[in-house]
């Protein structure tokens, strides 16, 4: 069996997770498919680290749960990265006012109300600081 050198995996996963951004995460609403998308979250590091315990050359578990490790937290760290930059700077809604926080993620709303769920005041809050058009 042939070892893996130890930027294979790091940068295997740099190059998967811009890859699965560019290539399916750009395009389209994907969240119909998060429960799909949660299990392959949770079920891909336990076939990687099959697959790795498989091909490399390493007897341990220890090892084997080290290099699975660098390889989710690689693929899934250049992901995020991809994600937040193409928001930022290629989005081609970036060029509309409003917070950074909503170029980056819809997450910055829900957070916002979640103390007083007074949407209405917000978005007119939102309005007068930003104008009649708010991201």
């Amino acid at each position: 069996m042939r070892s893996f050198d130890p930027l294979t995996l790091p940068i295997l996963g740099v190059v998967l997770g811009v890859g699965s951004h560019v290539g399916y995460f750009i395009h389209g609403e994907h969240h119909t498919h998060s429960v799909h998308l949660f299990f392959l979250l949770l079920t891909g590091p336990i076939a990687m680290f099959i697959v790795i315990h498989r091909l490399g050359n390493s007897s341990s578990f220890e090892g084997t749960a080290l290099r699975t490790a660098t390889f989710v937290l690689s693929y899934l760290g250049s992901l995020t990265s991809s994600i937040l930059t193409y928001r930022v700077f290629f989005h081609p809604l970036r060029h509309f006012p409003g917070p950074l926080s909503a170029k980056l993620t819809k997450l910055s709303h829900v957070l916002r109300l979640l103390k007083t769920s007074d949407n209405y005041v917000q978005a007119d809050q939102l309005h007068k600081k930003y104008g009649n058009v708010v991201r």
